[in-house]
């Protein structure tokens, strides 16, 4: 819960950052959908000058570089909708569902202001659930017994969802 939390609070500084004009480039891995959110996740982690592919640019392998994500309860699935932008969900969450392009599909997720409006929708989302999540739970009010298992395990966020 506490890690889910935190990437929520993430997102909500990230879009503040990219409102700001902290620089965006989705063409960076540095400074991609996914390299801005780890950064903010993690302000320790600095990727290296350079261009290339993540393993170039951060000197982590794919299985170190995306492991950073797994801490936070996101998935593979998760970070894929991050950078193209594809979670319908979110994205009629955002409005972003109904932006039509007359040019090629790709200028949409690189642009920040979409960007925006994704982490935002994203953030609103997750709170919700664990609103749900609060209200629908019965309030137990005897105290635990010694032989029942504790849970606490994170939540972790769908991939349900992802388009085919």
């Amino acid at each position: 819960m506490q890690n889910k939390i935190f990437l929520i609070n993430a997102m909500r500084s990230l879009v503040k950052k990219l409102e700001g004009g902290v620089q965006y480039d989705w063409l960076d891995p540095r400074q991609c959908n996914c390299g801005l959110l780890l950064r903010e996740l993690e302000p320790e982690f600095h990727a290296v000058p350079g261009v290339g592919s993540y393993r170039n640019v951060t000197r982590l392998t794919a299985k170190e570089f995306f492991g950073r994500f797994e801490k936070y309860g996101l998935k593979l699935c998760n970070l894929y909708s991050l950078e193209n932008l594809s979670n319908k969900i979110i994205k009629k969450r955002s409005g972003l569902d109904k932006v039509r392009y007359c040019s090629l599909k790709s200028v949409f997720y690189r642009e920040r202001a979409n960007l925006i409006l994704y982490l935002h929708a994203w953030a609103d989302i997750l709170e919700e659930q664990d609103a749900e999540r609060f209200e629908r739970r019965p309030l137990n009010l005897t105290p635990r017994s010694k032989t029942a298992p504790e849970s606490n395990a994170e939540h972790k966020l769908s991939c349900n969802q992802q388009p085919k």
